[in-house]
């Protein structure tokens, strides 16, 4: 029996393979197009989360970009584009209010580049209000898509392991009392924290690499945090250092969708206590820094 390799596509990555491979990802405003060489069976996918890049921000994250060079790298395979079909998913608008423009405009891009580049499209699936999970089968060229249900659900990712204590965490918040308690508590677990309710200061540390984890209230007032482009920025290429953004919240559903769209690493829900927010911040630290993942 053959087994094919199966591949988890992270938002702002990119697979191509010269031999069946299934490659599997979950979309909210994000698009990921699919392409195969239906000649020679070499295919793969993006899974980009903004339409355009600029001449500094050159990044599978951009849809100009990963389009460009899932083309360019297919076709290096096959030595031609003279058998390339795409399919296109994704482009939801999860919150109208925040992603209906950025799901549009990814859409859009992927519409006309195809179209420039001569690539028929076979199938699509776009737009709407739902996310998307989507597994392409490339030794067949077959997309299975299932829509994601209503129910909640907390997705933890691993990230490299460091060493315990030698991290530097930055707490956002609009409530000092709280910042002061999860501070507190953190700093009794060995970690370096710093507070604050500036992001335009967040941003700054960021820049200059003193931040290694950012943990934000999506429910928080804070000027210029209570929307979606403060976390696209943290994830700004332009950035000396990648930072891991935890984004937890009580009632609200921006988290979510920060954490669907690839703007955050880690997402923690119904946190509605100082205790509560403590206690699930410090597992998942502990988690995260001992390379363990799905911890409820």
């Amino acid at each position: 029996m053959t087994h094919i390799k199966n591949v988890f596509l992270k938002p702002g990555e990119l697979v191509v393979s010269p031999t069946p491979v299934i490659i599997q990802t979950v979309l909210g405003s994000c698009v990921a197009v699919c392409l195969l060489d239906i000649k020679s069976g070499c295919g793969g996918m993006n899974h980009f989360m903004l339409p355009r890049s600029s001449k500094k921000n050159l990044s599978y994250k951009y849809g100009d970009y990963a389009i460009a060079q899932l083309i360019s790298q297919v076709s290096a395979l096959t030595g031609n584009t003279h058998f390339l079909v795409a399919k296109i998913f994704g482009g939801a608008s999860i919150l109208k209010e925040l992603t209906s423009s950025i799901g549009e405009k990814n859409i859009n891009l992927s519409l006309s580049t195809l179209k420039e580049n001569g690539i028929k499209i076979t199938a699509r699936d776009i737009g709407g209000a739902e996310h998307r999970t989507i597994h392409f089968d490339t030794s067949t060229g077959r997309v299975r898509m299932y829509r994601a249900n209503k129910s909640k659900t907390r997705i933890m990712l691993p990230v490299a392991k460091q060493a315990l204590g030698k991290q530097k965490i930055l707490v956002l918040d609009d409530m000092i009392s709280r910042m002061v308690s999860l501070k507190m508590f953190l700093q009794q677990k060995g970690y370096k924290v710093a507070i604050s309710s500036d992001p335009d200061a967040v941003l700054k540390k960021q820049k200059q690499s003193n931040m290694d984890v950012l943990i934000a209230n999506a429910d928080s007032a804070v000027k210029k945090v209570d929307g979606i482009y403060f976390y696209v920025s943290c994830k700004d290429d332009n950035t000396k250092k990648d930072v891991t953004v935890v984004v937890h919240e009580a009632t609200g559903s921006l988290g979510k969708v920060i954490f669907d769209n690839g703007y955050a690493d880690y997402y923690l829900d119904r946190i509605n206590t100082e205790a509560d927010l403590n206690k699930q911040i410090g597992n998942l630290l502990k988690a995260m820094f001992n390379q363990k993942s799905n911890i409820q």
